[in-house]
């Protein structure tokens, strides 16, 4: 009986023993290994610590340990739920904190936004003005443009007849000529309309390079006009073109000449033209000198040496023909180089090759120039030149009769010689 006895008090102690050994085996193990013992079957052993911190051996008490265990539990529990807590304040915290940031930002961004938007407006604004005075400047351009120009200058081109005269019943091209202002390529949809005074066809529409060139006839005289009108996009161009001279009867036959080819205006400052020779089955009607009607002479004065004047002579009938007439030019010189006062060879002077204004100082009975090579200076060679246009040449020694109004007192006389010569009147 007391062997048995001492059996139980020392399984007593091996078991307390045992719990003492197990608890600092359970104190020391973390809470990863007790809930691993936990599982095993037979063991539901949770930590118990007091209140000064020592683990309890007792086993007493299941209640009490897991009493002090839940306990436990709870603390953890408030303790996580408390760092649960703070972390969720320092996460509301900081949420907060970003939020205000985000608010910030997002009243920054509203800022810039409104900022931006301001200046999007502005820029909207200042682009909504350039396109308005863009649109503005556009359409004052088209508006321009579409307005006709009228005689716009060879800038833009140049309308008239091929021929300036042509003869009843006859017919004339007439054509536009480009200027620098328009491209060729815009020519190829560009639109003509043309108005033709008393031709026939009397207008023309055409479109395009087949409208630059229009024939045209007239079956009665006069002088006649044309105009052009040429539309390119929006821009239009009115053009007056130059006449033409349709003719009837003709006038044929007309000579103007002058009674020398070469004046000094010191002496003799007036020059006179006739005009002669004129037929014409319908009345001869109009001299026209220089612009001016007159009649089958004119007269000009000179105050100054010129190399070559001749008058501009139109004469017209009553079937409104008009022709031009070529008139005989005159030089005129200030002063003479050489000057005649005699006939015969009481008169001749020695004249150099080239030309030589002669002024006469007397009469020529006879009407006719003499001239004589001098052939020290050409041993061989003919004499050739002229005198007041007209020809002469010979041998040694040549005579030319000219017009006796020619051959007069303050004449002046051209002579041009290839060699030198003694010359004279008779």
């Amino acid at each position: 009986m007391r062997f048995v006895n001492l059996l139980g008090v020392f399984g007593a102690l091996a078991f307390a023993l045992c719990l003492f050994a197990c608890d600092d085996t359970v104190s020391s193990t973390d809470s990863s290994n007790l809930y691993g013992l936990d599982a095993i079957p037979g063991f539901n052993i949770k930590p118990y610590s007091s209140g000064n911190g020592e683990t309890s051996s007792s086993g007493g008490s299941s209640s009490s340990f897991e009493e002090s265990s839940a306990s436990e539990e709870s603390s953890s529990s408030v303790e996580e739920e408390s760092s649960s807590s703070e972390e969720s304040n320092s996460v509301s915290s900081e949420e907060s904190s970003s939020s205000k940031r985000s608010s910030s930002s997002s009243e920054e961004n509203s800022s810039s936004g409104e900022s931006s938007s301001s200046l999007e407006d502005s820029s909207s604004s200042e682009e909504s003005s350039s396109s308005e005075d863009s649109s503005s400047s556009s359409s004052e351009e088209l508006s321009s443009s579409s307005i006709s120009v009228q005689n716009p200058g060879t800038d833009v081109g140049t309308c008239g007849p091929e021929k300036d005269v042509v003869k009843k019943g006859g017919s004339v091209k007439w054509k536009f000529t480009k200027g620098p202002e328009i491209e060729a390529t815009q020519l190829m949809k560009a639109s003509f309309s043309w108005t033709f005074e008393g031709g026939s066809p009397a207008t023309a529409e055409v479109t395009g390079t087949n409208g630059l060139n229009q024939a045209v006839t007239y079956t009665t005289s006069g002088d006649y006009s044309a105009s052009l009108v040429i539309s390119l996009g929006a821009s239009t161009y009115n053009l007056t073109c130059s006449p033409v001279q349709v003719n009837g009867d003709p006038i044929e036959g007309c000579k103007c000449t002058t009674s020398a080819a070469s004046v000094d205006y010191i002496s003799t400052p007036d020059v006179t033209w006739s005009v002669t020779g004129c037929v014409s089955a319908s009345d001869l009607s109009t001299y026209n000198w220089d612009g001016v009607d007159g009649g089958t002479t004119f007269t000009k004065s000179f105050n100054a040496p010129t190399a070559s004047y001749a008058p501009v002579l139109k004469v017209g009938n009553t079937d409104n023909t008009v022709v031009d007439v070529t008139c005989t030019a005159v030089k005129v010189t200030d002063g003479s180089s050489y000057e005649i006062v005699a006939t015969q060879n009481a008169g001749a002077i020695k004249l150099p090759a080239g030309t030589s204004t002669v002024a006469l100082k007397v009469d020529a009975p006879n009407s006719s120039v003499f001239c004589l090579v001098a052939r020290e200076d050409s041993p061989t060679g003919a004499l050739d030149g002229s005198v007041n246009n007209v020809a002469i040449n010979g041998s040694d020694y040549i005579s030319v009769s000219m017009p006796a109004r020619t051959l007069v007192n303050g004449a002046t006389l051209e002579f041009y010689l290839d060699v030198p010569a003694t010359c004279g009147v008779q």
